[in-house]
């Protein structure tokens, strides 16, 4: 739930009228109420409102920025930025907590009163009790800011997997933060530049690594981590988890099965409490399929979701790629309400400037169909169940696997894995296609100095281990960024119980053999959910959740995949070499080549400029839009 913007100044007043336009254009992520905290970090002196009054002089020097969606505890008694009983603490919180039921319960036995049903206060009570380490103990998604008076101290806090984004950049005097990009450029110090080393690692995997984004200077806090300032001193960074392995051996795959099966209904249970509906998306897999199978148990009637697509007179996978007769029968079986819809090849055309408006930092797949299925979720649900992380929890991209299951050398290790993640470019054919410009900014570094950090500290790993820790930070960060904005474009809160932290804790201790043996993906999972789920839905072929734009690109979208790329506008940002953006393009529409992803990364890319340097704002965007208004060129 709900969006969150800030402002802190070592030096200077805040300008409040920028913090307004910060919590404006996030006003899709909460449409339904909005916070303002302006204060004096010296004093205590605070003013806290509805909405920003323009003809207040006051010397703020923090601002914190927040819109809501009315998820838990509807009341007024929920709202933000919300502070304890002596108003020394102050937070905004994106997100939910699902184990903070149990937590108030504990809190309450320690003599803790309550004056909401929120999670918020939930946060609050913790960190008054255990400072920092109160983190630790939440199991949910979350981003947060958080003001301490008593130790001046400004904390920003996010979930163990990045299921909820925050953003930071520097400014001349301090820094600005916020749930999307869009908010921090609505600072003047913030200008919408290309980062060279992201560009090139995103052109690689499809994705940056570690905490880079496609924006020059603004950095995305890794999950896991706290970002703290105290004072006038350099903020500093603590990561307080981080996915790691303690295999235990001797046990068998059912009473691994037995003990997944156990923690996978009570956290379920937890993601199914609101204060407002709740659905599931649902495919053929078991991913959606076991979260819809259990959630049925405790919502009726459940209401189901799925998205398909045209595939008639398709050739090789793409004909695979409609699952929604699969589906069909799974809400059958269930007693679900399902609803389903159909992406056509039209669509990446009409949808992708406002998918990319909400994206702004393009991410892993091609995903305008998340976008279309959200708006259909809207219309009934305010919650909704995904199955992200199950693939990643439970190895279920054996592709990706094959070549280093057995690798026992670091060094070949590397370069096999690398080059299985080089997904988009190979290392020659992205120096061709990087300008003379790009290349000469990276200053000798490359997306394998990164690649190569990501993997240091994971040497003696199991070798699917490594591959799981490396797609859980990297990988996995992109698809959790992409679902929480295309989701959120519509004001629709996405849930991932696979990433409950009470199953992610016993997949730590579980040997890779559990996972994948080299022949048989997600075994444990598979075999927890026998009798929950019917045996041909857990014999599936894996499908992922991806439009047939191979063929798209090469017919219904080509002219305008040929207007936008090969444009001059796009040429004169001098990013791309015009030879051969034009090569990729004709080997794909030849059949010489699959490019879906790379032609889909840079339609992101040149649509990501067109929006936050050009200003273009076409019609079916949000009237929000007007709050960011930027003319700078990216560089």
């Amino acid at each position: 739930m709900c969006g969150l913007a800030g402002i802190f100044s070592r030096r200077n007043r805040i300008d409040t009228s920028v913090l307004a336009q910060m919590g404006h254009v996030l006003h899709h992520r909460g449409p339904d109420d909005a916070g303002f905290l302006t204060l004096q970090r010296a004093t205590g002196r605070y003013r806290r409102s509805k909405r920003i009054d323009p003809d207040d002089d006051t010397p703020f020097d923090l601002g914190l920025a927040f819109r809501r969606l009315k998820i838990i505890d509807l009341s007024e008694r929920g709202a933000q930025p919300m502070t304890n009983a002596d108003e020394s603490v102050w937070l905004t919180f994106n997100g939910e907590i699902y184990n903070y039921t149990e937590l108030r319960e504990q809190l309450a036995a320690r003599g803790r009163n309550f004056h909401s049903a929120s999670d918020t206060e939930v946060i609050l009570a913790l960190y008054e009790a255990e400072g920092l380490d109160a983190f630790k103990r939440l199991n949910g998604m979350f981003a947060i800011a958080l003001w301490d008076q008593r130790l001046r101290q400004l904390v920003l806090a996010r979930d163990r997997f990045g299921i909820k984004p925050l953003y930071y950049a520097a400014t001349p005097d301090g820094f600005v933060f916020g749930s999307e990009i869009k908010a921090l450029l609505c600072h003047p110090a913030v200008a919408p530049r290309i980062d060279a080393l992201a560009l090139s690692e995103h052109l690689a995997f499809q994705f940056s690594l570690a905490d880079r984004t496609l924006f020059s200077g603004v950095r995305l806090l890794e999950p896991g981590s706290l970002l703290i300032v105290e004072g006038d001193k350099p903020h500093r960074i603590e990561r307080f988890w981080r996915l790691g392995y303690r295999p235990q051996s001797g046990r068998s795959l059912q009473s691994w099965a037995a003990d997944m099966r156990e923690r996978l209904v009570p956290a379920i249970r937890r993601q199914v409490r609101s204060d407002v509906p709740v659905g599931t998306f649902l495919s053929g897999g078991m991913d959606t399929g076991s979260i819809s199978a259990l959630a049925a148990r405790s919502i009726n009637p459940l209401h189901t979701f799925t998205c398909g697509f045209h595939v008639r007179g398709m050739n090789g996978l793409e004909q695979h790629f409609d699952e929604r007769q699969d589906a069909r029968d799974l809400a059958t079986r269930l007693g679900t309400v399902h609803h389903e819809l159909e992406v056509g090849a039209a669509d990446l055309v009409a949808l992708l400037p406002a998918v990319m408006w909400h994206l702004e930092d393009p991410r892993v797949g091609i995903s305008y169909q998340i976008y279309k299925l959200s708006k259909l979720v809207r219309s009934h649900v305010t919650v909704v169940l995904s199955g992200t992380g199950g693939d990643e929890m439970f190895a279920g991209y054996p592709w990706r696997y094959d070549s280093i299951l057995a690798e026992t050398d670091p060094t070949r290790f590397e370069q096999r894995f690398y080059d299985v993640w080089c997904r988009l470019t190979a290392d020659a054919q992205r120096s061709q296609l990087l300008s003379d410009k790009v290349l000469q900014s990276l200053s000798g570094s490359s997306p394998r100095d990164g690649f190569n950090a990501a993997l240091a500290d994971t040497a003696g790993l199991d070798p699917l281990h490594r591959a799981l820790r490396f797609e859980a930070e990297n990988f996995l960060q992109g698809v959790l960024l992409v679902e929480d904005r295309l989701n959120m474009a519509f004001s629709v809160e996405a849930r991932v119980p696979l990433l409950d932290n009470e199953l992610v804790d016993l997949l730590e201790t579980m040997p890779a053999n559990m996972k994948y043996d080299g022949a048989q993906t997600k075994i444990v999972l598979r075999e927890a959910l026998r009798g929950i789920l019917p045996d041909e839905v857990l014999t599936r072929r894996k499908q992922g959740f991806t439009p047939p734009d191979e063929t798209w690109m090469r017919t219904v979208s080509r002219p305008y995949i040929e207007r936008i790329l090969l444009s001059p506008t796009s040429f004169d940002r001098g990013l791309f070499r015009p030879k051969a953006v034009r090569d990729i393009l004709q080997a794909h529409f030849d059949g010489r080549s699959n490019h879906r992803f790379l032609i889909w990364s840079l339609l992101c890319i040149e649509w990501m400029q067109r929006l936050f340097v050009d200003g273009e704002r076409p019609a079916e965007l949000p009237a929000t839009a007007s709050a960011l208004v930027t003319t700078r060129a990216i560089r």
